[in-house]
């Protein structure tokens, strides 16, 4: 029996792989055994009581002790990523915090160490210099894994799993699991010996930021998305007329003024008739699952529907969340029978671009129709956003215009949202998350092996 090693530390990696094709697929061989790792018992228990099976074990991996090597690899890389978000995250963050000096330093130093050189250098020395905690040697002392599956490379402690792998020869699968990270956290610190991405953008953007040969990238289609082709709608979630509507949040908007604001103009415009609505329709507030909602600060309006998904581990907003099945078809259904989609820089977009329905991006404050919101311009937004198939709105009068338009005619800009669709992966097979599973299949009983972090493997673009 062969075993497979996949960390499970964010909720974004407990839905795409926990809930799709993947773990479907894996579980379905009878001489495979796989160990999943979770930071706290809560998730463990909660994840063995539903996934109980002989040759599925979660295990619990402690809080390891840092070195001194370990925090330095960490430090840096935050500055050898150069990317069109990067460089907009740091303005951003000088206008909040007014701190020169911290900007000069952080442009400065990326402007010098963000190299391919740089970055193989640094991946070398991180992969030789950096020691296994002991609770990770003894896993893998434990269960001898074949292979080792990861689906978030810009976790420290992942990379720790990946480090440990590359020293005993392990198999090693990469997996970019969010359409973003590539290009706006910071440099992935160790390869591993292959990588499943969602679509061709991400391929290219895997290249050229983490310095991935195109060779070693399998596109797999966007696995979090096969739930829309998969699932049969149930009935309407509510009988009158809806327009779904995706918060700010607070990561973005930590007072929670924008959405107050624009919660109760939503609300007005339904409540007045206005924008083409009747005034018997209702907007439903669609939370993201790992947000915290102080429900006292948005006030209780006729119109207005809260729905606040997700299981949440954590006392504070971060990735410690899950969604369950249930909730994940119920998204599908709330999309495919809602009239529209009014929403910011989310990935929300794409799920209602791939079932067609038409998307308003909101790019001004309800207080401030001259401010604006600036990671349209992300590396990765900026594309779909050039495609035309989502409508972006500044100001209220704007807002208005489109939901009257797309009332009336729900099929303007199909074409273009097709395009955005088909740029992220949307596959109407369903069977992304299955690719991903042949793929880690097909590598666990190759010979292949190499090791991308020697300098005679690693090439510099």
């Amino acid at each position: 029996m062969k075993t497979i090693f996949i960390p499970l530390f964010s909720g974004i990696e407990g839905k795409n792989i926990l809930r799709t094709g993947i773990y479907k697929r894996l579980s379905e061989e009878k001489d495979l055994r796989i160990v999943f790792f979770v930071k706290d018992a809560d998730r463990a228990a909660y994840y063995r009581k539903e996934f109980a099976s002989p040759n599925i074990i979660f295990e619990i991996v402690p809080k390891l002790r840092i070195s001194s090597a370990d925090n330095f690899f960490s430090f840096i890389k935050s500055y050898l990523l150069r990317t069109k978000t990067i460089d907009l995250k740091r303005r951003t963050n000088l206008e909040r915090t007014r701190n020169y000096f911290n900007f000069c330093l952080s442009f400065c130093a990326n402007k010098i160490f963000a190299w391919p050189s740089v970055r193989l250098a640094i991946r070398f020395f991180d992969a030789k210099i950096v020691k296994t905690p002991q609770p990770l040697k003894e896993f893998f002392n434990r269960y001898k894994p074949s292979l080792i599956f990861l689906a978030d490379l810009f976790d420290n402690t992942e990379t720790a799993f990946l480090r440990e792998a590359k020293r005993r020869e392990i198999k090693t699968v990469g997996f970019l699991s969010t359409w973003d990270r590539v290009t706006s956290r910071w440099m992935i610190r160790l390869l591993p010996d292959f990588m499943i991405v969602f679509n061709k953008q991400l391929k290219e953007e895997t290249a050229r930021y983490a310095d991935m040969p195109k060779e070693k990238i399998y596109i797999s289609g966007a696995v979090q998305l096969d739930n829309h082709f998969n699932h049969k709608p149930a009935e309407r979630p509510f009988q009158e007329k809806y327009i779904v509507y995706g918060p700010l949040g607070r990561a973005f908007d930590a007072s929670a003024e924008s959405d107050r604001e624009m919660v109760a103009l939503l609300n007005s415009i339904v409540e007045e008739k206005m924008c083409g609505l009747n005034g018997d329709e209702k907007i439903i507030v669609r939370f993201p699952p790992n947000d915290f909602i102080n429900e006292s600060e948005l006030k209780k309006y006729p119109h207005i529907i809260y729905d606040i998904p997700g299981k949440r581990f954590g006392a504070v907003r971060g990735q410690d969340w899950d969604m369950s099945s249930d909730e994940i078809d119920y998204l599908t259904d709330l999309l495919h029978y809602s009239s529209l989609v009014i929403c910011y820089y989310s990935s929300l977009s794409i799920d209602a671009v791939v079932l067609n329905k038409p998307v308003i991006n909101i790019n001004f404050y309800p207080t401030n129709e001259k401010k604006r919101h600036p990671y349209y311009e992300t590396t990765h937004y900026s594309k779909v956003k050039s495609l035309g198939g989502i409508t972006l709105v500044e100001s209220k009068d704007d807002l208005c215009r489109a939901i009257s338009t797309y009332l009336a005619n729900p099929t303007i800009h199909a074409a273009e949202r097709k395009l955005v669709a088909e740029q992220q992966g949307a596959r109407a097979d369903g069977k992304s998350g299955t690719r991903v599973a042949e793929k880690i299949l097909e590598f666990l009983t190759s010979s292949q092996k190499q090791h991308p972090y020697k300098l005679e493997n690693v090439r510099v673009l």
